[in-house]
């Protein structure tokens, strides 16, 4: 008899989570993941700038590589919440991604700057291999955020983030091209 009250409440919350609608999001989530990716792709440029000299393991290098590509998700997913930008709230993102994609630039270039100081490193598959999957992991969350960007971006805008987000999407093949090789 307990058991049957206890599955009834269960059920009850399940129907109750179903039955609710996903959540609204807004201009305001997208900034703000922008801002946390923004911060993560800085992060893990100032790691690899400092990379090896700061004796950090390879594995916490790869971890870096998992939180900016968790936070290019996050990007994706409150973009995914969000109806079509204003026209503020669209020059906001644009000159956040006019700020960030440089900067991953940069980021790229130190990694390919460093492939040749990551050969020798002990790490179990190799370092470069674990590189290589962290890249190709961020490339994902990066292009799926790009597609959310731009499925809500206002139409004027839309030429100004693709321009950009085929610089990012450049210098992101030419670093998984230097780990493949």
């Amino acid at each position: 008899m307990l058991f049957a009250s206890y599955a009834t409440i269960a059920l009850s919350l399940v129907g109750a989570a179903v039955a609710l609608p996903p959540a609204k999001r807004g201009a305001g989530d997208v900034q703000n993941a922008l801002n946390s990716l923004s911060s993560q792709i800085s992060t893990l440029d100032a790691v690899l700038v400092a990379y090896p000299g700061n004796n950090m393991a390879p594995s916490e290098l790869y971890n870096h590589f998992t939180a900016t590509g968790s936070s290019a998700d996050s990007v994706a997913n409150a973009a995914r919440g969000t109806g079509t930008l204003n026209e503020g709230d669209g020059q906001n993102v644009l000159n956040s991604l006019q700020n960030a994609i440089p900067q991953l630039e940069d980021l790229v270039q130190q990694l390919i700057n460093k492939k040749i100081g990551f050969i020798g490193l002990p790490a179990t598959g190799g370092i470069e291999a674990h590189l290589l999957q962290g890249l190709q992991s961020l490339t994902n969350s990066l292009t799926n955020s790009a597609n959310s960007l731009l499925a809500i971006a206002p139409g004027d805008l839309q030429g100004a983030e693709q321009s950009l987000f085929q610089r990012m999407s450049r210098a992101l093949s030419r670093a998984v091209s230097a780990f493949s090789s």
